[in-house]
């Protein structure tokens, strides 16, 4: 394909992904901003500063390993 010439065999990438790229980009910075992760950990009671909170509201059930199977020769 010769250089410059994508747009003319590729009409959505410049009516439609073009103006998506941006204000995708635009709405993934306000959704994931440090605040909003932050705030979403705290209304968990998940305190990214204390990870013993964090690991005392895991439900964590010790095993008992299972034995090793008899080695055959």
């Amino acid at each position: 394909m010769p250089p410059h010439t994508s747009h003319i065999l590729q009409p959505l990438d410049v009516g439609c992904f073009a103006p998506l790229k941006p204000a995708l980009t635009l709405v993934f910075n306000q959704a994931f901003s440090k605040d909003n992760i932050l705030s979403s950990f705290r209304a968990t009671s998940l305190v990214l500063d204390n990870l013993e909170v964090v690991l005392s509201r895991l439900e964590v059930k010790p095993r008992t390993p299972t034995p090793p199977l008899p080695r055959t020769n």
